[in-house]
């Protein structure tokens, strides 16, 4: 019988998702760092998803083997848990390095099960330990929203990053709009050129930079970024239209990092558009499942993406075909 049912890890390593691949840039090694930081971060959330499975999967292989080399030592099957005599103990650990010799030799030829084991027998046992087990649940549950604020921040980061190396490698028309809307900005605000550190880059050469190292722009928010990446690019703000689900992203990471989860009339209001996140209560506990954090995580890893390809084609132009 299942008491927590409705976790679906499962669906959280097996939903179709966006290829978490490095991509090949026109532009060089700026935004190679760029797109390297992001992809290294999309990758060590993905090693973490799958923890939970490799370990169950691990740990019933290394069972079985040492069940099946207790069987052939003494001639029957044993529930005793602790150690045998020292003599018993080492002949078992000679069956049981046969056994790894064995799976050894069937990866170096190709025919390795290991990844389909961990994805069948795995997932298998974590999910059916999710359903049963309240503190199995709860832990869960800690990891789905470990995997949203992690997204998050993989998006966050790249987004800033991305932006301030779009203006210092990218046309002067990019540095133009942001400088005016800046300057609109600058009017009755406490800025003060004495309080800027000693070494800043030169505005002239790397405007970006001069902007993040002075404190003068932030792209800490969704709407700060959108509002940035609108003002700086022709056709910046159009990326985040057609791609909503990164403003259901962001509900979810603040409502975690700032309420601990419980939904609040903010939370609410920012996924009223969403059907698998609407229709919760006010100061309820929101519920995630595999499949919802998968798509939530897909939605940074997509627009990340886009957002990449869309500033190293203004930074390097594709050259026209000669006719």
């Amino acid at each position: 019988m299942s008491f927590f049912e409705g976790h679906n890890y499962r669906e959280l390593l097996f939903t179709k998702g966006v290829g978490n691949v490095l991509l090949t840039l026109r532009s060089g090694e700026p935004l190679e760092k760029v797109s390297g930081a992001f992809f290294n971060n999309l990758a060590r959330l993905d090693s973490f998803c799958c923890f939970p499975a490799v370990v169950a999967a691990e740990a019933l292989q290394k069972q079985l083997w040492r069940d099946y080399a207790v069987f052939k030592v003494l001639g029957e099957p044993s529930l005793f848990t602790g150690p045998f005599d020292a003599k018993t103990e080492s002949a078992i650990a000679r069956e049981i390095g046969e056994l790894e010799k064995a799976q050894h030799k069937q990866w170096m030829s190709g025919k390795d099960d290991r990844d389909v084991r961990r994805m069948t027998l795995g997932v298998g046992h974590i999910d059916e330990m999710v359903n049963e087990q309240l503190g199995a649940a709860q832990s869960m549950q800690a990891i789905f929203f470990s995997v949203i604020i992690e997204s998050w921040m993989a998006f966050e980061t790249l987004a800033a990053d991305l932006w301030v190396v779009a203006l210092d490698y990218g046309p002067a028309e990019w540095c133009t709009r942001v400088l005016l809307k800046y300057r609109e900005f600058k009017k009755g605000s406490n800025f003060d050129p004495a309080v800027l550190p000693n070494v800043m880059p030169d505005p002239r050469k790397a405007f970006g930079s001069f902007l993040r190292d002075g404190e003068m722009v932030s792209l800490s928010k969704l709407r700060l970024i959108k509002f940035w990446y609108g003002t700086a690019f022709d056709g910046g703000t159009e990326i985040f239209k057609s791609n909503s689900y990164i403003q259901a992203l962001a509900a979810v990471r603040n409502v975690i990092a700032h309420k601990a989860g419980m939904a609040d009339e903010k939370y609410i209001k920012g996924v009223k558009s969403f059907p698998e996140l609407n229709g919760i209560a006010l100061n309820a506990l929101i519920h995630l499942d595999g499949e919802i954090v998968r798509k939530l995580s897909n939605a940074a890893i997509s627009l990340g993406h886009q957002l990449i390809l869309f500033v190293d084609s203004g930074i390097t132009p594709i050259p026209a075909k000669k006719t």
